[in-house]
């Protein structure tokens, strides 16, 4: 009877066994079944970092081809500002001597005025003048 027991334990530690290694083949195909899933994720988001790099770098290029784009139109904007500011500087000083010029004709005018009233009067005083020798008597030469 003892053997019966004993066959009838290793029976059971067998049975025991067998069923374990069903386990752990079981656990085992499920733990690689989610390594796969684990590995195909990982290479998921492999892609998509490298998308992303992709993208960044795309971006990087069209921020730098933007930059020079707004620099250079900048510049276009400064010189055309500064042309205009030579323009107004050069008409401001054409204007400046105009003035200068209209200030000095009239200047000019006053004083010429001036001088012909001062002629007027010297003539009026002078035909008056003459009109008083004609208007005077004769004297004798000597």
């Amino acid at each position: 009877m003892d053997d019966d027991l004993i066959l009838a334990a290793l029976a059971r530690i067998e049975a025991g066994q067998n069923s374990l290694r069903a386990d752990m083949n079981t656990m085992r195909a499920e733990l690689m079944a989610r390594m796969d899933r684990l590995q195909d994720s990982v290479t998921s988001l492999r892609a998509d970092m490298d998308t992303m790099r992709a993208d960044m770098d795309m971006m990087r290029s069209d921020m730098t081809t933007t930059r020079a784009d707004l620099m250079a139109r900048m510049d276009r904007l400064q010189d055309s500002v500064t042309s205009i500011r030579e323009d107004i500087i050069t008409n401001y000083g054409a204007a400046q001597h105009a003035q200068r010029i209209n200030d000095n004709t009239r200047a000019e005018q006053r004083s010429l005025n001036d001088l012909v009233q001062l002629m007027q009067r010297q003539i009026l005083r002078l035909q008056t003048d003459i009109e008083t020798l004609k208007d005077a008597p004769q004297r004798p030469a000597a």
